[in-house]
């Protein structure tokens, strides 16, 4: 947008136009018309975009209902994917950002005892679990049973200090007193889409990752063979950001997320959802 040429005050009017040179009021008025709708403009610009620091491993989830509720709000989304630590960690450093959806409570109760977060504002957006995930291709097909993971020469998980899914992954290990053998093969990962690669690039040999993302990589196989009483209950909460200036239009996207259409597509990739029952 070009920038309106600056005039002083003066004989510098005869450069104007005839009507301004008769009418500088005029020219003083039109010029603070266009500040004013310069101003308001930005303004609902600012207002009509929702910015969401979300999981790695939402992605497809976000992206796949972004359009349905940018249509039906009028609202465009901007997203932040990463680990969810890594999230929480630019949130309290001060991180502008409308909504957080973590995949993990871990990083919620770091925010919220930094007074970054309002525990009334959390709600429950999806539900996941813990598989082994192996290349299709690679050696390690005929695993069938958690003993045989120490054939394995290298493991991914995600960091745990960064991302839940590589809390959860250290947990069942722990659980599954697995750990000990492990932990000298084990290769992390930024967050759970950084550790699945690792495994698509042949640079480990398996990966213990959520269902979910293994439903979406290529050339994968999920070995469901950690039994969910060995890890906590994976939950992803929601927040909307206390320091938003967007605080509704993100309880409205959160609302959104708890809908039929909504939980069609977490369920088509492969989240536990609850459908709430018609009353």
């Amino acid at each position: 947008m070009n920038e309106p040429n600056s005039y002083c005050c003066g004989s510098h009017y005869s450069g104007l136009p005839a009507a301004f040179r008769i009418f500088p009021t005029v020219f003083v008025l039109t010029v603070l018309f266009c500040a004013a709708i310069f101003i308001i403009s930005c303004g609902k610009d600012h207002e009509d975009e929702l910015l969401i620091f979300a999981a790695a491993s939402v992605i497809d989830v976000l992206l796949d209902t972004e359009k349905e509720f940018e249509r039906l709000s009028g609202v465009n989304l901007t997203f932040n994917f990463a680990g969810s630590q890594t999230l929480a960690n630019e949130i309290a450093n001060g991180a502008p950002g409308d909504v957080l959806i973590s995949a993990g409570p871990g990083p919620v109760d770091f925010l919220i005892d930094r007074g970054k977060l309002d525990l009334e504002s959390v709600v429950e957006v999806t539900r996941n679990r813990l598989v082994i995930a192996v290349d299709s291709k690679g050696e390690f097909t005929e695993i069938y049973s958690l003993s045989q993971l120490h054939h394995l020469d290298k493991l991914s998980i995600a960091d745990p200090n960064l991302a839940p899914a590589g809390s959860y992954a250290k947990e069942a290990l722990v659980t599954l007193h697995l750990w000990d053998k492990l932990a000298s093969k084990v290769i992390y990962g930024s967050d759970v889409r950084s550790t699945l690669a690792y495994v698509q690039t042949g640079n480990v040999d398996a990966a213990i990752v959520y269902t979910t993302d293994v439903s979406v990589g290529k050339e994968l196989i999920a070995k469901d063979l950690i039994p969910d009483s060995a890890y906590s209950f994976i939950v992803y909460p929601g927040a909307s950001l206390p320091g938003s200036a967007n605080r509704k239009l993100g309880r409205e996207y959160l609302t959104f997320l708890q809908g039929d259409s909504a939980l069609r597509s977490f369920e088509k990739h492969g989240f536990k959802v609850v459908y709430k029952q018609n009353e």
